[in-house]
């Protein structure tokens, strides 16, 4: 299996650095089918601040949005070194 890392964009990152700062560290082991974990990679995929907040699906409040991004750019990048890179 040829493995391809996830880097979003240099303000992503930083963004999701300032915001990883504020937060609380924690710890999740997650273990996956092969099958979940490439459906997660897909799902996060499409996930990004519009599809977070108000002005698509109002998944989170707004006060919810940096920090649930900056996760999901972290779940992003974790996928990817196991392998499961978003195609």
């Amino acid at each position: 299996m040829t493995v391809s890392h996830f880097r979003p964009p240099g303000n992503e990152i930083e963004r999701a650095m300032s915001q990883e700062k504020l937060m609380d560290k924690v710890t999740i082991a997650l273990t996956l089918t092969d099958d979940g974990a490439n459906g997660l990679a897909q799902l996060i995929k499409r996930l990004d601040r519009r599809s977070l907040g108000k002005d698509d699906l109002n998944l989170v409040t707004p006060a919810e949005a940096d920090p649930a991004e900056a996760a999901i750019i972290f779940l992003r990048e974790a996928l990817a070194e196991a392998g499961y890179a978003p195609r």
